[in-house]
């Protein structure tokens, strides 16, 4: 199954931020900090809110391999080019899941109402498909899992079904990470399938 449909409702979040957004912040640099999440750390499913802004858990935290995108919709264009590289895979849906995670709390000048509408319109055309994209109205899931700073960001989080994090990037996705990432999610596919297998 191409993973297309898991990104693509993103793409149309992230375009009507450039009507409605403003550059307010312009000039100011944000304070840097440092995240408190590593490699190897383990995280839990905290309920994040759905399109109808109704809490739900994480999904497949703990079951399959997640690849998560916490994404700022002030940013349509990052990481761009590593989404549509993504498109090129066709990765296992029944031990893989992808799906995004729309930072409304630092998108102050963005209606929460027309991003969560425009989810449930995408969700609604790609239903058969189950596109699923989520929101974080106030940094639930950057205080549960001790985030850096991501306004103006967007971070890549690869997580084992064991919880833990394997990948972790809040840096624009450069062609040679994005190859290493992507690699990196076979190897573990492989080592998943063949556990299930019993193949050594």
């Amino acid at each position: 199954m191409k993973f297309i449909h898991k990104i693509f409702p993103i793409f149309a979040i992230a375009m009507i931020s450039m009507i409605f957004t403003q550059e307010a912040s312009a000039g100011k640099k944000s304070k840097k900090e440092k995240s408190g999440i590593a490699l190897g750390d383990k995280v839990e499913a905290v309920d994040i809110r759905d399109s109808s802004n109704d809490p739900v858990p994480l999904p497949s935290i703990g079951e399959k391999l997640v690849l998560l995108f916490y994404i700022d919709p002030d940013k349509p264009k990052y990481n761009r080019e590593f989404y549509d590289r993504l498109t090129e895979e066709d990765f296992p849906t029944e031990i893989f899941h992808c799906y995004g995670i729309v930072n409304l709390k630092d998108a102050p000048l963005l209606p929460n109402g027309i991003v969560r509408f425009m989810i449930r319109r995408e969700e609604e055309a790609y239903k058969d498909k189950g596109a699923k994209v989520y929101t974080d109205p106030s940094h639930i899931l950057k205080k549960a899992w001790n985030l850096t700073d991501l306004n103006n960001k967007a971070a890549v989080i690869l997580i084992n079904d064991n919880k833990e994090v394997v990948f972790y990037q809040t840096d624009e996705m450069t062609p040679e990470n994005s190859e290493d990432l992507i690699k990196l999610i076979w190897s573990n596919l492989n080592d998943k399938q063949s556990a299930s297998l019993g193949t050594p």
